[in-house]
């Protein structure tokens, strides 16, 4: 019991410290943000940038040295982290690097009610609009609205309700402003 009292009081500091420094990083440039958030924790910085817009976080991970830059997406939550790594593989000013991790994402098979429990830990941190279905290559072949949950029955399969996504192309949308 003494523990948790004593973790979450060195969690809150931590916590009231990201929420004072978050506009101050927010109203920078990369540049600035990497400065000010230099002598924190990489644990600390993870969780800076995991709430900034993905395009930000991604900019100012990039000023960080790649050895400091390592070890932040190192300590960023698996998904974040992997998004990270996806993002820094397209151009700069492309929308590649401003995506954020899909997290409302399952199988043909599963089911209105499989969906729903999980879709309940999910909407506490998450907005959360459609389900995205993916085949056993993770490639997209449907999408859910909210709506279709709604009126659905338990125990019919995504696969049922889904609006079949016919083609995808690549789209490499490149920004026009320098």
């Amino acid at each position: 019991m003494a523990n948790q009292h004593t973790d979450s009081i060195a969690k809150e500091p931590a916590q009231a410290e990201i929420e004072t420094l978050l506009p101050k990083v927010v109203a920078h440039a990369p540049g600035e943000a990497v400065e000010m958030l230099a002598p924190y924790p990489n644990e600390f910085v993870a969780k800076m940038l995991t709430l900034l817009n993905p395009a930000l976080a991604q900019d100012v991970l990039e000023g960080f040295p790649s050895e400091r830059r390592q070890k932040i997406v190192a300590a960023a939550p698996p998904q974040t982290r992997q998004q990270w790594v996806r993002n820094e593989a397209f151009p700069e000013s492309t929308i590649g690097r401003m995506m954020e991790p899909a997290l409302a994402v399952f199988h043909p098979q599963t089911t209105v009610a499989e969906a729903t429990q999980e879709l309940r830990h999910l909407v506490k941190t998450a907005f959360i609009t459609y389900l995205f279905v993916i085949d056993q290559n993770e490639h997209l072949v449907g999408v859910v609205a909210m709506r279709e949950m709604l009126l659905a029955q338990p125990g019919q399969n995504l696969m049922r309700l889904w609006f079949r996504v016919r083609f995808i192309s690549r789209l490499r949308c490149q920004s026009s402003m320098p």
